[in-house]
């Protein structure tokens, strides 16, 4: 599934600002690609709520003036949003279509993306996303095993329960959607539900640890931003995309644990070389 990015050309921010309306016009003229994707964004949350201005600008009006460039440019386009859109729910899961409801400067700005986007007159794609783990550098499950293997004890927010969803699962998902033509608002994620306590101690599970955890609360870190307590993302539409078109890759849906457990596996190899 992930060979429809062979071809993907991935700028840094410092060689692509898209702040810049004439470097993002220059680019699609130079590149002409057959679509864009925007991963851009201030995903600090507390950073966003000193710097509302940054947050409105690189989150809300940027990705806006990107979707009326691409419109232009007759060039489809995907944007990458979040749950913190949404105030979360207590008991159901979130679907595309509820109304939005953001409780920080962080969710209203990518709020205000979504929208632009939207109403851009592109061929726009707006994929949410949450409690992401996969990348090269720290996050959440990095943290955590990093403190467990070195016998440190590990804080861990008691309130808040997500799906922590692993990025390389995410690309296929996205991958499916793309074939697929899919344009509007898609939730994008692994199987399942967890709090972030329940997480680490996954973690744990898997390596053979017995942690030492603490719990804390986001003020108890240094976090003022307000933070959704629950915000579950419900994925029925993609999973009905890959079921359509790409039944046998039904890894890129697997419950949040199994994935979670890949990549715990990938970061041993890495550290094995």
């Amino acid at each position: 599934l992930r060979s429809v990015w062979d071809d993907v050309i991935a700028p840094s921010s410092s060689e692509l600002d898209i702040r810049d309306e004439d470097s993002l016009a220059r680019s699609i003229d130079e590149l002409e690609p057959a679509g864009i994707i925007n991963c851009a964004g201030l995903t600090d949350v507390d950073g966003c709520e000193r710097d509302p201005q940054a947050a409105d600008e690189l989150n809300g009006f940027a990705p806006g003036r990107l979707a009326s460039r691409a419109a232009r440019a007759g060039v489809p386009l995907v944007h990458v949003s979040t749950d913190y859109v949404f105030s979360g729910h207590e008991r159901r899961q979130l679907h595309e279509d509820d109304p939005l409801a953001p409780v920080n400067r962080y969710g209203q700005s990518k709020a205000r993306g979504e929208g632009l986007v939207l109403d851009s007159g592109a061929k726009a794609l707006v994929a949410r996303v949450q409690w992401l783990f996969g990348g090269d550098k720290s996050d959440f499950v990095r943290f955590v095993r990093g403190r467990l293997l070195s016998g440190q004890e590990v804080p861990v927010v008691q309130d808040q329960v997500g799906v922590p969803s692993y990025t390389m699962d995410l690309v296929s998902q996205l991958a499916v959607a793309w074939r697929a033509e899919f344009t509007g608002i898609l939730n994008l994620g692994n199987e399942g539900e967890v709090s972030r306590e329940g997480q680490a101690q996954q973690i744990a599970n898997d390596l053979g640890c017995t942690g030492q955890f603490r719990s804390v609360t986001w003020l108890e870190l240094g976090r003022s931003a307000a933070r959704p307590r629950r915000s579950v993302l419900d994925t029925t539409r993609i999973r009905d995309l890959v079921a359509a078109s790409a039944p046998e890759n039904a890894e890129v849906l697997a419950p949040w644990h199994e994935a979670q457990r890949r990549y715990l596996k990938r970061i041993e190899q890495e550290t094995n070389y």
